[in-house]
């Protein structure tokens, strides 16, 4: 875990925030994140709707690599932005704004 957190799959689990707090994971998050099949639940969430799924060319948590698979799933559109994980700074948020906005437009 980044920024000094502490993983601890079997207790309890520590996560600095941005805001200064400190969010405790309890074991249960781990062992049902574990258990999902994201790949499937995608598959069957795009033959329902449209799926659009938005990365920050700079995210330090999800590797541009690791999409590769939901590219090839049918009423899927993969979205690079300049960006971190979270969007912090002001103009990138601007553009993931923008860019949500225009998904919407029908």
């Amino acid at each position: 875990m980044s920024r000094g957190g502490t993983v601890d799959e079997e207790g309890i689990s520590f996560s600095p925030r941005s805001s200064g707090k400190i969010e405790k994971i309890g074991s249960g998050y781990w062992k049902t994140l574990r258990n999902i099949n994201i790949m499937n639940l995608m598959e069957k969430f795009s033959e329902k709707a449209k799926i659009a799924m938005i990365r920050g060319s700079e995210d330090e948590f999800i590797p541009k690599s690791s999409v590769e698979d939901y590219k090839k799933i049918e009423n899927f559109e993969f979205i690079e932005i300049h960006g971190s994980h979270t969007f912090k700074l002001i103009e990138d948020r601007k553009t993931l704004l923008e860019k949500i906005k225009e998904i919407f437009e029908v």
